[in-house]
């Protein structure tokens, strides 16, 4: 599989493979992703599991609705439905009611650290557009029950306003795995489900590098497997 993406400004990283791999543990015939880019993380899902039917992706850049729709174009599901919806999912009303819901939402917010001159950049980076209470009222407003399912990549840095966002509206972490750069590092990521209905969560780990500094095994089966 090979993506368009922009030279400069947005650019997809091993985050989009991490989230597609967490994601495609659970199972919906109807996806929706919040903030697509360039579409990678859905169509890489579609290419792990056949049983995603119905995909509905946002995005609120028009640049990268156009990557969406090229990288879809050329990637052909056959019996799958791929809809680009270059609108702001605060305020959109979504054709899907799924069961499961996918973003690689933006880690930072712009009160915090240096905000990217690029704009294409800052928007992806900074959370102007979709904070964390937004997107998870986001994915209330639109999911199909309260067995629904929200998977995020976050930040380690700042995993506790989206704790304490997913609290205030209800949700709560129900599955997690943590992501390690190398054996022995804390974590700087966490793939993350949400839901509303709470139960024992046993955390899991993931590592990125091994000693020689190259990719796992299991990266290495995430990153070229799909």
């Amino acid at each position: 599989m090979k993506f368009k993406q922009p030279a400069n400004g947005y650019r997809y990283s091993i985050d989009a493979f991490l989230l597609a791999f967490f994601a495609s543990r659970f199972q919906s015939t109807d996806v929706i992703e919040f903030g697509c880019g360039c579409g990678i993380v859905s169509l890489l899902m579609a290419a792990r599991y056949p049983g995603y039917r119905n995909f509905e992706l946002f995005e609120i850049q028009p640049d990268l609705c156009s990557f969406a729709k090229q990288n879809i174009q050329a990637h052909p599901f056959p019996g799958r439905n791929f809809t680009v919806r270059c609108e702001d999912v605060r305020y959109a009303l979504p054709m899907l009611k799924p069961g499961l819901i996918v973003c690689n939402p933006p880690f930072r917010n712009p009160k915090s650290g240096r905000i990217p001159a690029n704009r294409q950049k800052a928007v992806a980076r900074n959370w102007f557009f979709l904070p964390p209470p937004a997107l998870f009222e986001a994915f209330i407003r639109m999911r199909r029950d309260e067995n629904a399912a929200l998977c995020l990549i976050l930040s380690a840095e700042n995993i506790s306003d989206w704790l304490n966002a997913a609290e205030n509206t209800g949700l709560a972490v129900t599955g997690r795995i943590l992501v390690h750069p190398s054996a022995g590092r804390e974590p700087q990521l966490l793939l993350v489900k949400f839901g509303s209905r709470p139960g024992s969560v046993l955390d899991e780990h993931l590592v990125l590098a091994g000693e020689d500094g190259r990719h796992t095994e299991i990266v290495k089966e995430i990153m070229g497997g799909i």
